[in-house]
């Protein structure tokens, strides 16, 4: 009586029916479900233990530092991706080597390629170390050409107007033609300038090669400033996946040494070029996304491309003046007021041009002479010398 009174204390702990039957059949059958179910909990806890000191040793060993520091150089995807095929690749020592190599280098920027130093970069985006076109501001002048219009500001007193294209000249050999705008006569050698290209600094200033966007003449609309100056991206392009660089730097034109055209359509310009010049808003208004999409836009007047440009700086304008508003509303519409009235003389001013006189080529704009040449003087052209370089 007391060992079947023993086993149906136990099914009933074992949530089993307390009424065991009186034959031994069913008496084992029922003592040998308890039994499973006791060896099924005591394996769970056994199993739960040996996966705790599995982890706790993983972590404690060679390989699960390495995934620790490659988390913090690596994505969750590529952690992911090194992790899940741990078991099935790394079996050999000289696999395990290699992942000890892998890890103990510098991660890559996602999407981005290696990491590289200012001197890489010029090797993978196939920058020469000397400049393709030399520049030297001190034998060289340059001019911005209006024919080329990309922006008009709206406080001349921070920013200037920006162009795509310039000429560059020897430096005091070119002058205005009296009376005629956009026209020049120059003795020597001349060429033009576009910008989606690479910008040369100069050794003392550091810096390595950028892509040049476009330039800006902060003295056409302000007679207290001078000087022309560029506007660059800094290399790389890309960041990361997805995202690239749209931050422009500002930089006077005595510190360049010189510009060299790209490739858009070698490596790695084809697959970054075109998404870092969308992030320029009005570079993709006007859908330029390589160097030669700037000659397509001489088909339209410059007319017409001024009146683009007002209503852009317009808007351009009102969102300044509402990032005022917020702090000061007075403030705010006092330099509405004023942002209005330096934007209305810059349109006047380039009205009176008239805009119709860049309606041509550079071939048909700029004049060549000698000046020991007797034509030049029965054509009437104006000495070098003269006066009229200052206007």
């Amino acid at each position: 009586m007391r060992w079947r009174r023993a086993i149906a204390i136990c099914c009933h702990r074992n949530s089993l029916p307390r009424n065991v039957p009186n034959s031994h059949q069913n008496i084992f059958s029922c003592f040998f479900r308890c039994a499973i179910r006791c060896a099924s909990s005591t394996l769970l806890v056994f199993f739960v233990a040996q996966f705790g000191a599995l982890l706790g040793a993983f972590q404690d060993s060679e390989p699960g530092k390495l995934l620790e520091a490659l988390r913090a150089h690596r994505s969750a995807s590529a952690v992911a991706t090194i992790a899940a095929p741990r078991k099935k690749h790394f079996r050999k020592e000289k696999d395990i080597s290699l992942f000890t190599a892998m890890a103990a280098e510098p991660a890559a920027p996602v999407g981005g390629g290696e990491e590289l130093d200012d001197g890489d970069y010029a090797t993978t985006y196939g920058i020469p170390d000397k400049p393709q076109f030399p520049f030297d501001a001190k034998k060289e002048e340059v001019v911005l050409d209006l024919r080329a219009l990309y922006a008009i500001p709206f406080n001349t007193l921070e920013d200037g107007i920006s162009a795509l294209r310039v000429m560059i000249f020897p430096k005091g050999r070119c002058v205005h033609v009296p009376g005629q705008a956009g026209k020049y006569i120059v003795s020597g050698d001349w060429r033009s300038q576009y910008g989606i290209c690479i910008v040369h600094f100069k050794e003392e200033t550091k810096r390595p090669p950028e892509l040049l966007l476009s330039f800006i003449d902060f003295a056409m609309l302000n007679s207290a400033a001078a000087g022309i100056f560029v506007e660059s991206l800094q290399l790389p392009l890309k960041k990361s996946r997805a995202v690239f660089e749209d931050t422009s730097r500002i930089t006077k034109i005595a510190d360049i040494a010189g510009f060299t055209d790209i490739s858009p359509s070698t490596a790695p310009w084809n697959v970054q070029l075109a998404p870092a010049l969308a992030k320029q808003p009005i570079l993709k208004r006007m859908g330029i996304s390589k160097q030669s999409d700037i000659q397509k836009q001489y088909t339209q007047r410059l007319e017409k491309r001024i009146s683009v440009c007002i209503l852009e700086t317009r808007a351009n304008m009102l969102a300044a003046v509402e990032d005022i508003r917020r702090q000061d509303p007075r403030a705010a519409e006092k330099q509405l007021a004023t942002f209005e009235a330096t934007l209305d003389h810059t349109i006047g001013a380039l009205k009176a041009l008239p805009p119709s006189a860049y309606d041509t080529t550079l071939g048909g704009r700029i004049m060549l002479f000698k000046e020991d040449a007797p034509e030049a003087t029965a054509a009437g052209f104006p000495v070098l010398t003269s006066p009229l370089r200052g206007r």
